[in-house]
């Protein structure tokens, strides 16, 4: 995570911060469950404040989904970078909260 996005946690506070968790854990779980979810879908009701620290995450998220994904679909691509060493990207405020 760049200092930038850290920093934005740092300032969000904890509600806004467990509102962000909340959306990514949401995005995951659609992950898993198959589907290929919108980011645009899981941003609607964070709180403005929250808005750009979610997009950061779920864009996170939804890279490592993604990759994942283009492993099992590609699989003789899996060495030349297309997927990374399996490490799933976590929000910061998901060990806080739990």
């Amino acid at each position: 995570m760049s200092q930038k996005a850290a920093a934005n946690f740092e300032t969000l506070g904890f509600s806004r911060a467990v509102e962000v968790d909340r959306a990514c854990d949401a995005f995951e779980l659609a992950w898993k469950a198959g589907m290929d979810p919108r980011i645009e879908d899981f941003l609607t009701g964070i709180d403005a404040m929250a808005s750009e620290a979610a997009l950061r995450e779920l864009i996170a998220l939804d890279v490592y989904y993604r990759r994942l994904d283009y492993g099992r679909r590609f699989p003789e691509f899996t060495g030349d970078g297309l997927t990374d060493d399996g490490a799933a990207p976590r929000h910061p405020v998901a060990t806080a909260t739990r």
